[in-house]
């Protein structure tokens, strides 16, 4: 549990599109049912987020400085997709 909010390491697929479905699942699930509760659930959800996104490119063999992608409007949807089909270096 605590290796989704580490930036260290490296995030096989899996893993990688694990934890997106179960935020997005969540997000979706708060937003429709107790939307003030998302505002709580934000916070380490962007975090684990970021980490993930930045051990999946490690993993990939890329710069995890690419991470911050994720947060440019329209390029976000196609870089989690994009970060999610890499393969890995091992």
């Amino acid at each position: 549990m605590l290796k989704c909010f580490s930036f260290f390491g490296r995030a096989k697929r899996k893993e990688y599109w694990i934890t997106i479905v179960i935020l997005f699942v969540i997000a979706l699930l708060l937003s429709v049912l107790f939307f003030p509760l998302l505002i709580f659930f934000a916070i380490p959800s962007i975090w684990i987020n970021l980490a993930v996104t930045a051990r999946r490119l490690r993993d990939a063999g890329w710069n995890p400085w690419l991470t911050p992608l994720i947060f440019v409007p329209i390029v976000n949807l196609a870089a989690w997709i994009a970060f999610g089909c890499l393969p890995s270096k091992k």
